[in-house]
């Protein structure tokens, strides 16, 4: 015959020594929120070039499928990155936050010259499309205008 016995829920204390003291420390996160929009942005832009440039060609669609899994991850990355940050912003006495490497400034400075290459790459590649071109060249000099004015201003750029 078996017998069923009722066991209490609660959780187990671990025992230190005789003080009986526990030290709970807060886990040291470190979130780049600058360097995740980077990636997350750069990243839309690679997919939205690999979804309008193999749409009209006999190219391989495993290979697309593929890179446009990898950007999505890549997306998802760069975006959680960002919340994480935000979260950690938010709740200061749950987590004991790194402040982040690259700062506003520099990562929009970065961000506008890595789209300069994605604006040629739309110049050649789809020149039935101009406005991805305009719109790609548009975000890179608002990018590195934003990211000129904010320099100036915390003083980095002096």
């Amino acid at each position: 015959m078996i017998q069923l016995r009722w066991v209490s829920p609660r959780p187990r204390v671990a025992q230190t020594a005789s003080l009986d003291v526990t030290a709970a420390r807060k886990p040291i996160i470190s979130y780049e929120p600058v360097f995740g929009g980077i990636v997350a942005v750069l990243a839309a832009t690679f997919l939205c070039f690999l979804l309008f440039a193999s749409s009209g060609s006999n190219s391989s669609h495993t290979g697309t499928a593929y890179l446009s899994i990898v950007c999505v991850s890549v997306m998802t990355w760069g975006v959680a990155q960002i919340l994480g940050h935000r979260k950690a912003s938010r709740e200061p006495d749950k987590f004991n936050q790194q402040s982040p490497v690259l700062g506003t400034a520099l990562g929009c400075v970065l961000v506008g010259l890595l789209l300069v290459p994605v604006t040629l790459m739309f110049h050649v590649f789809a020149p039935s499309h101009p406005s991805y071109m305009f719109v790609s060249g548009g975000v890179c000099v608002l990018l590195l205008s934003v990211g000129a004015i904010v320099g100036i201003r915390q003083g980095i750029w002096r």
